[in-house]
């Protein structure tokens, strides 16, 4: 194996000393005594020359093992600018590439690659390639290029255009089929990658590369078999090596049974025995393409091209020497048994039929006939019967340390397609409960074994099963610094896909999963031609509209800014009906990918549904709408108190429950995302709650039908036009927040030298300044809203401060209403009737006032005098300021009726007595 660049060698020994306390043999051939991160022992090791991995030395009791290109991406990228084309060496890139990326010694390949540059026409993506012709007959007729520094959304191989390579195949120097080594080949290995074939070349392998799995490269075969006859030599052994997964394996039957319709001795190689295998240059850079390797991927292969369940079953008895085990075969699981005594009697009973040397001409003819022979004699003597038809394979292990619930993840394969599910512990204890689990979760199987043979097979499969740690949110999860949506994870601006088996595989051999099912965020790539929303939210609704962007997109970043400041505020986006609001955030929705979604109305929903909505998203917004106000408290407990928000402010819990185990253990999930409030009326709320919030107020005043248009066109926008502006912000995540923390003081100092005297709403409206100044860095539109914004954010917080000192308006109506209804009774001259006079307060105590409310609003209605709804009253009087709010349906001994009555009781103000 080639040892890498002193420069990438260098920096990654200084980052793997740091960060695992690695030290350097006696010598310096090996670095020893780190700290694994799996067991926590200081058995850490990898080779000084080319770290390419770092492993665990206890194999047996813990076998961690990483790359450390995985661990380490940054060091394995930038290689245009750590390794610059020169005059004097136009490949230099390249090479680097190929030394340092791929582990290759560049100096045996000169020549047969060059250094290009791509360009994606579309989008004017440029970066350079490591370039290989493919050749017909000593002619380059087209070329296959790899991207070294590709982008997301742009394919990484790519083919020349027009070029069909169907038929043909990429060659190593040494097999040219002029001046190669052809007399000297007596083993041919066709895999798919140009750079497998160069890794199995450089371990002393003939291999040349299909560029793709299903290409039967007849043309090139048809070439070198016309070159070997022209030789006088035997045509070469093929060994049918494609990748080791779904595809890979699908392809080597095909390819196989082609070779031998076309007279090929035919044979496969797979890296693993199930469809999960490294390739082959990442065996080359790990230093298993051992003879002892080879021989064991070899043994897979025929494995994979086994004709039936008992050839496959001889096999594995031939191999491994067991007489009970298990096996898979055409997606179906087989249990093996070996009667070793019928064996011996059958072997005694056929003794005169057994090869002698005397009947073959070399020892190699002897030990194949006496294998036959042996084969035979087995076949006869062995039971494959059918216990599962389907293939399960455990793919992880899987926790929730917070729940105590624990999970093992499996596949579970079939002939009509892959079902993947999860078992329990208790699941998989017993062939009853396996049986009934494995009915549930995958369409027509049935398992036939019984406990002994499921003992068996989960102890192989299960034993040292891979550990993926989880969440049960979605968005950020702060131990781990990412962002985790459904399909999509981004750390540090690193964008990572949801690989094949359903979790994220992270820097520093991290796996994460999330466990949540909702929200569902999916994420579009960037399109070819992106929409300019921005000046259409300016347009439909001006500096407002953008300071609920700002506030809705500040939630993406929310337990950062809370780690360092302690709160994130509350933004409250009111208005009169028909003003948008609804649009506005349906459409921030679908700029996060969340299609048909506003909030949800915490009147028509219970305590518990809203603990779970709250905990479901992290780094995201909760929107509480109220879409039936006037309805709203009708039913028992179905009026939302505003001040249980109180403390997720700050991040606090959200509420606790019990987990089901034998101890006393509760949870109590952290408020992790943001709260956005929605309605047609203000919150009615205490002063530690306003002062929490950010107050918008829409009106129609200033709608037109310029504003009315881009509404519409904002409206008709759909999540995959603009979703990808979710990725965009988040990967710039450190220059936002650097810029929100460098900016916000300074806002606050400047609300609070303006006249704004509550430090919490001068807090809270700066930090809405310094998220303004942050999405400027992804919207340059917004800059020339600068002034209008802070004037806006200025008489925001103005307003608020006023409003902590004031009283109500839904209180100053009311007591205005009850201050008439207490006025001295008119005579109406010639009326039939006078118009009634009731004293309304109840109470005997004249520092007291004590109402009835349902005599307050017979008494209003009959007198036409308006009030708010009664729900609003509820949550507004508990706020009074003028008349001190006592109790709430209190049992009062009445002045008036000399009964008891339920009333609302205030302290009465010390000006005015209501009698």
């Amino acid at each position: 194996m080639q040892t890498m660049q002193d420069d990438t060698r260098s920096e990654l020994i200084t980052r793997l000393v740091q960060d695992y306390g690695l030290k350097f043999s006696s010598d310096r051939q090996f670095l020893r005594y780190g700290r694994c991160p799996s067991c926590g022992k200081k058995e850490l090791y990898t080779g000084a020359n080319a770290p390419w991995t770092i492993q665990c030395g206890r194999a047996n009791k813990c076998s961690y093992q990483a790359s450390t290109r995985d661990i380490y991406p940054d060091i394995f990228a930038n290689w245009t600018e750590r390794n610059p084309p020169t005059p004097t060496n136009p490949h230099a890139t390249a090479d680097a590439y190929l030394q340092s990326g791929r582990g290759f010694d560049v100096v045996k390949w000169q020549g047969s690659y060059s250094q290009e540059v791509y360009k994606d026409y579309q989008s004017g993506f440029t970066c350079p390639t490591v370039r290989f012709n493919l050749t017909s007959n000593g002619q380059t007729i087209g070329y296959w290029e790899r991207l070294i520094e590709p982008a997301q959304g742009i394919a990484k191989a790519k083919v020349q255009t027009g070029f069909k390579f169907k038929g043909h195949a990429w060659l190593p120097p040494k097999l040219h089929l002029r001046q190669g080594v052809w007399s000297y080949v007596k083993e041919l290995w066709i895999v798919e990658g140009i750079f497998d074939a160069m890794a199995l070349t450089e371990n002393g392998l003939h291999a040349i590369s299909n560029i793709t799995a299903g290409n039967f490269p007849a043309h090139t075969l048809a070439q070198i078999k016309a070159r070997m006859d022209g030789l006088g030599k035997p045509l070469p052994k093929l060994i049918i090596a494609l990748d080791s997964d779904t595809a890979g394996r699908k392809a080597t039957d095909k390819l196989v049974a082609q070779a031998r319709q076309n007279g090929w001795d035919v044979a496969a190689a797979q890296s693993s025995e199930y469809s999960d295998g490294a390739d082959w240059n990442d065996l080359h850079k790990a230093g298993k393409l051992t003879k002892s390797d080879l021989e064991r991927y070899r043994f897979y292969g025929e494995l994979l091209i086994a004709d039936t369940a008992k050839d496959k079953a001889l096999l594995t008895y031939n191999q491994y020497g067991s007489t009970s085990f298990y096996m898979f075969f055409d997606s179906c699981t087989y249990w093996v048994k070996v009667d070793i005594e019928t064996f011996d009697r059958s072997k005694v009973l056929n003794e005169s039929n057994e090869p002698t040397q005397d009947l073959f001409n070399t020892e190699e003819e002897l030990k194949e006939a006496h294998q036959l022979w042996h084969d035979d004699l087995m076949q006869s003597c062995m039971s494959v019967t059918q216990i599962m038809n389907c293939q399960p394979q455990a793919l992880y292990y899987q926790q929730n340390l917070v729940t105590d619930e624990s999970w093992y993840f499996f596949r579970i394969r079939t002939p009509q397609g892959d079902t993947k599910n999860t078992f329990t512990g208790s699941q998989l204890s017993a062939a009853g409960e396996f049986k009934k689990r494995l009915l549930s979760v995958a369409p027509g199987v049935i398992y036939q074994g019984n406990s002994k043979q499921l003992d068996i097979m989960l102890g192989r499969m299960i034993n040292g099963i891979k550990t993926v740690e989880t969440i049960d949110f979605i968005g950020y999860s702060k131990d781990h610094q990412t962002y985790i949506f459904n399909d999509t994870a981004i750390r540090h601006g690193v964008t990572y896909a949801l690989n094949k088996d359903d979790y994220f595989d992270l820097p520093n051999n991290k796996s994460l999963k999330t466990l949540a099912a909702s929200p569902n965020i999916n994420i579009a790539a960037h399109p070819s031609q992106p929409v300019n929303w921005i000046a259409d939210i300016i347009s439909g609704w001006g500096v407002q509209g953008v300071i609920s962007l700002v506030g809705f997109m500040g939630s993406l970043f929310a337990q950062q800014i809370r780690d360092r400041q302690k709160s994130f505020p509350f933004l409250e986006i009111v208005g009169e009906p028909g003003t948008g609001k609804s649009t506005l955030l349906s459409f921030f929705w679908r700029l996060i990918g969340r299609d048909s979604y506003e909030g949800i109305d915490p009147n028509k929903t219970t305590k518990a549904g809203r603990m779970r909505s709250l905990s479901q998203a992290s780094n995201m917004p909760s929107v509480l709408i109220e879409s039936d106000r006037d309805g709203a408290g009708t039913g028992r407990n179905s009026q939302f108190n505003w001040d249980e928000l109180k403390n997720l402010y700050d991040g606090g819990t959200i509420g606790t429950r019990g987990v089901k185990s034998a101890g006393n253990e509760v949870y109590e999930p952290p408020f992790r995302g943001t709260i956005v409030i929605s309605q047609n009326l203000p919150v009615v709320a205490s002063k530690a709650i306003l002062s929490r919030i950010c107050h918008l107020f829409f009106t129609v005043e200033r709608q037109t039908r310029d504003s009315e248009a881009a509404a519409r066109r904002i409206e008709a926008l759909q999540s995959e036009d603009v979703s990808h502006f979710l990725v965009n912000v988040l990967k710039m995540e450190d220059k936002f927040l650097q810029t929100f923390f460098d900016t916000k003081m300074t806002h606050e100092n400047w609300l609070k030298d303006s006249g704004v005297k509550a430090f919490r709403v001068a807090h809270c409206h700066a930090q809405l300044l310094a998220l303004f100044d942050a999405m400027k860095l992804l919207l340059p539109d917004l800059v020339r809203l600068d002034g209008a914004f802070k004037q806006a954010i200025f008489e925001m917080a103005t307003e608020r401060d006023q409003t902590l000192n004031t009283e109500h308006p839904l209180n100053i109506q009311f007591f205005d209403v009850l201050e008439r209804l207490n006025a001295a009774p008119n005579a109406i001259e010639g009326a039939a009737h006078h118009i009634r006079r009731l004293h309304i307060n109840h109470s005997k105590n004249p520092d007291l006032l004590a109402i009835s409310m349902s005599e307050i609003y017979q008494l209003a209605n009959e007198y036409r005098y308006d009030l708010p709804p009664q729900s609003d009253m509820h949550h507004a009087l508990r706020q009074s300021r003028q008349f001190k709010f006592v109790a709430a349906n209190k049992t009062v001994a009445s002045q008036i009726t000399g009964r008891s009555i339920r009333c609302w009781v205030f302290e009465m103000p010390k000006n005015l007595s209501l009698t």
